[in-house]
């Protein structure tokens, strides 16, 4: 169900890990089902297996859930394994939503224009690294370098840590020392603004936006008492 390969590099955050494991966990539960044949039997024990791989990252990472009695794997029913993959869904779609919002925090939106600006420094990069007396090893370097950025811009959302971890790099190699460097650093301060730029754009675009609306509560009133139908 789970293979030794799938507990390397887990996430630190341990909701993280836990979602990981078991969506790994269902997806081969999945998987093995589909190829079994029309087997209940087989199936349901599948499925306990599942269950209680889930239940030990539980208990390693602090989720708590309600079904968590291991003695009772062995006869859980195809209800309570509903029942069960019903919670996890529950907990899964709360992970998600919650890592959503932390990633908006640390994460900007490109426009088209504000992308096409940063693919045109990155050009710009490229041609002055290509022209660097300069080894190949240490050119490659620079175009690795170049590659994480132009990977990052393209996403949906450009993770701000992913960002600087790679324009850190660039600056390591470009301070370890070579004539002619200095097109580079001022590319590198253009790139590194335009992305401040947007970032502070889009904390003042959100500041701006109206607080969302509380919907009214439903009052319900009270049928009034008839006292002519109250007998006596």
């Amino acid at each position: 169900m789970l293979e030794p390969s799938d507990y390397e590099d887990l996430p630190e955050d341990p909701s993280a890990a836990f979602v990981h494991l078991e969506t790994k966990a269902r997806e081969r539960l999945t998987e093995l089902i589909r190829t079994s044949g029309d087997n209940f039997n087989y199936d349901q024990e599948l499925r306990r297996e599942y269950m209680n791989r889930v239940l030990a990252a539980a208990s390693v990472y602090k989720v708590n859930l309600s079904f968590d009695d291991l003695n009772t794997i062995s006869t859980a029913t195809y209800d309570e394994y509903m029942k069960f993959i019903h919670e996890i869904d529950r907990y899964s779609t709360i992970f998600h939503i919650e890592n959503s919002r932390r990633n908006r925090k640390y994460s900007v939106a490109l426009d088209a224009s504000t992308k096409a600006r940063l693919h045109h420094h990155l050009n710009q990069m490229k041609d002055v690294v290509r022209d660097l007396d300069i080894s190949e090893v240490r050119r490659e370097a620079f175009y690795s370098c170049i590659a994480d950025l132009e990977a990052e811009i393209n996403r949906n959302r450009s993770r701000m840590e992913a960002i600087g971890s790679a324009l850190v790099s660039y600056c390591q190699y470009v301070g370890e020392g070579a004539e002619n460097l200095n097109p580079l650093v001022k590319i590198l301060e253009r790139v590194a603004a335009a992305l401040g730029k947007a970032k502070e754009t889009e904390i003042e675009t959100d500041r701006r936006l109206p607080a969302p609306k509380i919907p009214k509560r439903i009052e319900h009133r009270k049928k009034p008492i008839d006292t002519d139908e109250i007998p006596f």
